[in-house]
């Protein structure tokens, strides 16, 4: 069961208890990929130039069918990142409008995790919804979810934006919360988090992570801004290259050589580790929604590398 929060209240601490929503997985492992994956990584793999198309993730008339896959050891890489957390917050933002033109090529971003914006793209845009979700890594465990909107102060949020999110100006305008309200909310929820072994999860976490920076500096609250590095830093990002190059692997589409990064979108990865999960993606762009989806995805990752309890 996830416990949906729209407005107001901090069950952070209720969201330990047992309850009956287990984060289950398809673990199918079969033996081409499995035994690929042991020797060479993508030894056996037909490797191909990356794909000229801008397809991410399974076509919409797929999504919520059984995705037909062959699921290998995790990428070591990945393995060495997942940690053992004893609590999870997925987090999420959208965004009143986001630069056309982003970076030719990605990097590593201050948090220590792959981007595909740079400092520019996270300086420019507003955040007008965050959300977060937040339980245990035990199996069963309740997920607290809250989604909160922020009223614009000082801009319009664009047509491209509301075609994306479906957030209109109007409706953030009448029921958005002052920012500094939400953003010390969501502090004080991670902080009581990661304070009792929990840890942030995003998918684009360099992103996610440096927008509330940034809003964090715009409303005044300076002062939480290195604790909430320190969080970021420590958090984990599901739009790791090495875990996309897996989702692709295993759901038996084109990689490309070895040196190229596979960004995989938050589709593509739940119908592979959680398909029973996939028709959620219905409320794909709504950012608790996505905040919960991130989650489930990293704790699935957790129980298939084997550091979270069955």
């Amino acid at each position: 069961m996830t416990n949906v929060s729209p407005r107001g209240g901090n069950d952070v601490a209720a969201a330990v208890a047992p309850d009956s929503d287990p984060a289950g997985f398809a673990d199918a492992a079969q033996g081409t990929i499995k035994d690929a994956w042991r020797s060479a990584g993508t030894k056996g793999f037909k490797l191909l130039p990356p794909r000229n198309d801008k397809a991410k993730g399974p076509r919409a008339a797929d999504v919520g069918k059984p995705m037909l896959c062959h699921m290998g050891l995790l990428p070591q890489p990945v393995r060495d990142r997942l940690g053992s957390p004893t609590i999870v917050v997925g987090f999420d933002t959208e965004t009143h409008d986001w630069l056309n033109d982003p970076p030719r090529k990605g990097s590593i971003g201050p948090y220590g995790w792959y981007r595909i914006r740079d400092e520019l793209s996270t300086e420019y845009a507003r955040i007008i919804q965050l959300g977060w979700a937040c339980g245990s890594v035990d199996e069963g465990a309740t997920v607290q979810t809250k989604r909160r909107f922020i009223k614009p102060t000082g801009f319009q949020v664009s047509t491209k934006a509301t075609a994306f999110h479906h957030l209109t100006q109007e409706l953030l305008e009448q029921e958005g919360l002052e920012l500094k309200t939400v953003l010390d909310e969501f502090l004080t929820d991670v902080r009581y988090a990661c304070q009792h072994g929990g840890r942030v999860v995003a998918h684009h976490l360099e992103f996610d992570a440096g927008v509330i920076d940034c809003e964090l500096n715009r409303c005044g609250l300076t002062e939480l801004r290195e604790e909430w590095r320190c969080f970021a830093r420590n958090g984990f990002c599901t739009m790791n290259p090495e875990l996309g190059r897996w989702v692709r692997i295993a759901s038996g589409r084109e990689v490309g050589a070895p040196t190229a990064k596979h960004c995989e979108g938050l589709a593509a990865t739940l119908q592979l580790l959680l398909p029973d999960k996939a028709m959620l993606l219905s409320g794909h762009h709504d950012a608790g929604r996505d905040a919960e989806l991130t989650r489930s995805i990293y704790v699935a990752l957790l129980r298939k590398s084997g550091t979270a309890a069955m």
